[in-house]
């Protein structure tokens, strides 16, 4: 439908298209339905060249409801969108999309731009009326603009604060009303469930919206500065921010950002986020990212789902501003899988809100290693390497290659990579979990082992099928092996095994491979001596794993276990081995609870106990928490008990809850900085999560391959989480508006930050 305006100036007759509709959205999906078309009042549209067409409506939303706009805009012409909320609300924009067919979107209350600087949404505050948008946006085509509008209530907040503290019985009950479309309807909610959430009550109420369209000739100036650009004077930040002002976020990150620095200290910024373009999938945007991991240059490796291209997930990287593709799953691109026949492709990547995607690890020489499935495999089938410097893709090894290993094999064979790492001279190592007939019809299922190859010869470390003797105990018999090693520098890997004896104690020990030879660390087993550790000592307990490991540059290796001494009382204790003997790390005579991090190449290492952060550096402990910044004193901090990372500088990363909202510190070498913290809305208001939002048990390690923020894969210096020259990374999140994970609505983003 096309509208003709008349304007007050009789010098021409401009048409002008604009349509209106709005669509319901459920659950965060968008669903069909639509009112009628809304006629914009286009004052001054018989302008002479050069001047701005502008145009002005009132427009009523329903919240958390998608409503959808277009507009025809000539060639010569910018389109520019500013809309005005009131009641307290929050704006987004997207999914928008230019008649060349780009796409973009901005989450309420987000800043961002493309790459080319073709789209750029600025959020800008309004007062008590809440946090509108400022949108640019170019095409080189002539054609129809489409956009939506979102509101987000100023209840939105409450109500997630609110479903933080409910029972699991009144979320049920909320998620049952949000997923049948509730959100959406027009009706309001139940009775019972606004006595639950009285949110509810007023938060379907529309949000009148002012929305100005102006069509920019060239040469004019907009409303207000760019995104990225000076800020406008007379904004007001969002009252929901904490004080963070949107417009001093930063948006897509394909091209170099302003650095956001909330807090002294430290410099932040933005590397991607959930409805970014996607590299090399036209038309497809981001959904969920994973745990992403910094090498020793500042690169940031992660693994991506979209939406809207051909298949479903990829690995990318990036590097000084721009992000580029290494895989992705795309069906249609046969022959991307090296290694094997031409007609291979990479699939079926999974990757979710938290908890799944496949493996990968940073090297170093530019080496990035990781496992991937292909040809529509649900298994992680492959284990490749891919070099930075020239973009050079090597498949190290499939299955095939891999069953060359067993003899008597039959028919079926099947295997699964994972926990891969390669060593400075170019070895990888990494777990495999297997499953196959023997010739004479024996059923081998999931069985588990450590390898190694150099991409031509593979060899055993430790599986059921390459036996080895069980060191420091007669007669003993490996029994199983589990799938997630610790590896520094060289190949020194530290792994737990499980093990089984006729006649002496324990059944789980700890155990160091190097130089083709299996050294004991420690065991499980009663009338044990350990030099460093109080004689009678039982380190670890009966049928049950060490609950992290980790080894360092140096070979030092941290164990967080439990220790029953000869009193038979319990207790919680990390033990750091170096030197040849052993030391329980115990700051202030406290015993340690949890080891935070990996161990570096002095052997310090991050340790809670006592509630409290400490860094151990080999004699003496500093209490990282001993001088709080402002921002945290008095505020009821909880320090997590995982999550951290540490470099061989002695700087680290550490996590804490402060009223019940999650927030990140870096310790600079003489202070803990703020790099993140929900409650404050830095480095911005749009995540409530950082994540993973939990530590991952060893039984879940082969689900999927997933990310661990575990001691194990703090790899100091080479792949972490944060790098030797103090450049770090960190992911944050929020479920939306449904409070429910892997749902359309759901929101991540991964920054990278730089200590100072």
């Amino acid at each position: 439908m096309s509208i003709f305006i008349a304007t007050t100036m009789p010098s021409r007759l401009v048409r002008w298209s604009f349509f209106a509709r709005a669509c319901p959205v459920a659950a965060a999906l968008l669903l069909a339905g639509c009112i009628d078309p809304i006629a914009l009042i286009e004052p001054g549209a018989g302008d002479p060249a050069g001047e701005r067409v502008a145009g002005v409506s009132l427009e009523r939303l329903q919240p958390n409801v998608a409503t959808e706009f277009e507009v025809d805009v000539p060639i010569d012409r910018r389109l520019e969108i500013i809309a005005e909320p009131s009641g307290g609300a929050t704006l987004g924009i997207g999914p928008i999309s230019s008649p060349d067919g780009q796409a973009f979107s901005a989450q309420p209350g987000a800043t961002a731009r493309s790459k080319d600087d073709a789209f750029q949404v600025q959020a800008r505050g309004f007062g008590d009326l809440g946090v509108g948008l400022h949108f640019l946006g170019q095409s080189p085509t002539s054609g129809r603009w489409k956009f939506a509008l979102v509101a987000r209530p100023a209840q939105f907040a409450a109500l997630r604060e609110s479903a933080r503290t409910a029972s699991i019985l009144e979320n049920l009950l909320l998620a049952g009303y949000i997923l049948s479309g509730g959100l959406g309807a027009s009706q309001p909610a139940p009775e019972t469930l606004r006595w639950f959430y009285p949110e509810l009550a007023d938060f379907k109420l529309p949000i009148d919206v002012t929305l100005r369209i102006n069509l920019l000739a060239p040469g004019d100036s907009p409303a207000f500065p760019p995104a990225g650009g000076s800020t406008d004077p007379s904004s007001t930040p969002d009252p929901n921010s904490g004080g963070n002002d949107p417009n001093n976020s930063t948006g897509n990150p394909q091209e170099p950002t302003v650095p956001n620095t909330p807090i002294a200290g430290a410099t932040v910024e933005l590397v991607v986020q959930s409805g970014d373009a996607v590299p090399g999938q036209p038309g497809a945007t981001f959904t969920w990212l994973s745990n992403p991991l910094v090498d020793s240059k500042g690169r940031v490796a992660f693994w991506g789902a979209y939406t809207g291209g051909s298949g479903s997930a990829g690995l990318y990287v990036w590097s000084n501003g721009a992000l580029s593709r290494v895989i992705d799953g795309d069906p249609n691109a046969v022959g991307s899988a090296p290694g094997l026949d031409s007609g291979s492709y990479f699939g079926d990547i999974q990757v979710r809100y938290d908890g799944f995607s496949p493996n990968l690890s940073w090297a170093s020489a530019d080496r990035l290693v990781f496992t991937a499935a292909t040809n529509g495999s649900p298994l992680p089938n492959g284990l490749f390497r891919y070099r930075l410097s020239d973009g050079h893709m090597l498949q190290i090894l499939d299955c095939d290659d891999f069953r060359s290993l067993f003899s008597n094999v039959g028919d079926t064979f099947l295997c699964e990579f994972f926990n891969p790492v390669v060593s400075d001279d170019g070895y990888a190592i990494f777990t495999n979990r297997y499953t196959y007939f023997k010739t004479d019809q024996t059923f081998v299922f999931r069985n588990r082992g450590l390898f190694f190859s150099n991409g031509i010869e593979t060899q055993a470390m430790l599986a059921p099928e390459f036996p080895r003797a069980v060191p420091g105990v007669a007669s003993a018999t490996f029994t199983d092996i589990e799938l997630l090693p610790a590896m520094n520098y060289g190949i020194d890997v530290v792994l737990q095994a499980s093990f089984s004896t006729p006649t002496g104690s324990g059944d789980h020990g700890v155990y160091r491979y190097t130089g083709g030879q299996l050294f004991r660390l420690i065991d499980n087993g009663t009338g044990r001596t350990w030099t460093g550790l109080p004689s009678g000592s039982v380190v670890g307990e009966a049928g049950k794993r060490f609950e992290r490991v980790a080894v360092g540059p140096l070979r030092h290796v941290a164990i967080d276990t439990t220790i029953t001494g000869a009193d038979n009382v319990k207790r919680d204790a990390v033990i750091l081995y170096g030197r040849n003997r052993w030391t329980e790390i115990k700051p202030n005579g406290l015993a340690a609870s949890d080891l935070l991090t990996g161990v570096n190449e002095d052997g310090h290492l991050v340790v809670l106990a006592g509630g409290k952060p400490y860094l151990w550096n080999g004699t003496t402990a500093v209490d990282l928490a001993a001088n709080l910044p402002a921002q945290l004193a008095g505020q009821g901090l909880t320090w997590s008990t995982f999550g951290g990372s540490i470099n061989n500088a002695g700087h680290a990363l550490l996590r804490y809850t402060r009223g019940g909202k999650p927030g990140l510190a870096l310790w600079t070498g003489e202070k803990l900085v703020v790099v993140a913290d929900a409650s404050l809305g830095v480095p911005a208001a749009t995540f409530d999560e950082l994540l993973s939002g939990e530590l991952p048990s060893l039984d879940n390690i082969d689900r999927s391959g997933v990310l661990k923020d575990r001691p194990e894969v703090d790899r100091v210096g080479r792949s972490s989480a944060i790098n030797d020259a103090a450049t770090f990374v960190f992911r944050v999140g929020t479920p939306g508006i449904d409070l429910q994970r892997n749902t359309a609505d759901d929101y991540q983003a991964i920054y990278i930050g730089r200590g100072q």
